[in-house]
């Protein structure tokens, strides 16, 4: 998403939410971009749901990424190999 400098400061708090679903904004003055805003790295848990809901999965990928559950569970709690 491109905006202005003027519309930035006018509708801040719509421009953040869209920041905060993941989207990049460019701003620019006098039709030159002068700055992006981004989201951090990072998602949180009520995030990845919405993800995962939003994007269904086949069978073959959903045995991926519960093998892929798997495996980091025993990273995280100290099972690794």
């Amino acid at each position: 998403m491109k905006t202005t400098a003027t519309d930035l400061a006018r509708h801040t708090a719509r421009i953040l939410g869209r920041v905060e679903r993941g989207e990049s904004v460019q701003i620019e003055r006098h039709d030159r971009p002068v700055a992006e805003i981004r989201p951090v790295g990072g998602v949180n848990r009520p995030r990845v749901i919405q993800m995962l809901r939003a994007n269904p999965f086949t069978a073959e990928e959903k045995a991926e990424l519960q093998a892929a559950i798997k495996e980091g569970h025993k990273v995280f709690h100290g099972h690794g190999d």
